[in-house]
């Protein structure tokens, strides 16, 4: 083992990590941080003046990440959404942290996805919020219409789930994930010596590995079950465990878990501090 401590690489943002980095140091295990993702807004797609109309006639406004939140507000304002939340829109979220970035901006939240925190859970409650209302019962003819404001290359459950369930649904794109610089080569070594890889996303996966290549023979701990199966797809690697939600409690069990098998001396249930 290559550090004195149990190691594992966190690979989202600085910002992103530091829920999961702050337990885990608190449970004695060492953190080093790799990003693969540095989000930038983007001109709103299809363009501004659309966005903001699909904004002013949907019934529901969905977020599935705070960048989305930021961007939008940033860009198109958080007076779009308050106006639609005074027309009698609703705003959903797909969990805590989308949530409160939401309500950092003022804007109240009517909809959010819990147990689990998803895009396919969001999209259940959006449709079930949308069954409700009597618009929606006097006029099938003409659902009510979600407006997702998303990333570039968003992950497609919550658009898919909504189509699905027959209801109509516009995208606004208003951020991207781009690739960060390499790492150095100083960076390189230290996360080739980990006990551990934790996985947010498919393009994590990329992203890593291509820099890495030694990670291949780490464990790698995933998110959840889409980035384990591209994972496998893209990258001929089984996932070492599958973190059982989204959530940082459910991250830390998992990469506890895999932890104990290679430093027998950590209790993965032991969650007090180090």
């Amino acid at each position: 083992m290559g550090h004195a401590r149990p190691t594992v690489v966190l690979t989202r943002s600085s910002d992103d990590n530091a829920p999961l980095r702050e337990r885990l140091e608190a449970l004695g295990i060492a953190v080093i941080e790799l990003s693969t993702a540095a989000l930038v807004d983007l001109p709103p797609q299809p363009d501004a003046a659309t966005c903001l109309a699909q904004c002013a006639q949907a019934q529901v406004v969905a977020f599935t990440s705070r960048h989305g939140v930021d961007a939008w507000c940033r860009q198109l304002g958080a007076q779009s959404l308050q106006d639609a939340v005074q027309r009698g829109a609703s705003v959903a979220a797909v969990g805590k942290g989308t949530a409160s970035a939401l309500e950092r901006w003022g804007i109240a939240v009517g909809i959010q996805a819990k147990d689990p925190t998803t895009g396919a859970q969001l999209a259940q409650s959006i449709g079930d919020h949308v069954m409700r209302l009597p618009t929606h019962r006097s006029s099938a003819d003409k659902p009510a219409r979600t407006l997702a404001v998303q990333g570039r290359q968003a992950r497609p459950e919550l658009v898919q789930g909504l189509r699905d369930r027959g209801l109509p649904v516009d995208t606004a794109v208003v951020y991207e994930n781009a690739p960060p610089a390499p790492p150095t080569p100083e960076l390189v070594v230290a996360c080739a010596q980990a006990d551990a890889v934790y996985l947010a996303a498919p393009s994590a996966a990329d992203r890593v590995l291509a820099w890495v290549p030694q990670l291949r023979e780490v464990p790698l701990v995933v998110i959840g079950p889409t980035t384990a199966t591209e994972l496998l797809e893209r990258h001929g690697l089984t996932a070492a465990a599958v973190a059982a939600s989204a959530t940082v409690d459910a991250a830390v069990q998992a990469l506890q878990q895999v932890l104990a098998n290679r430093t027998p001396f950590l209790d993965p249930f032991d969650r007090s501090p180090a």
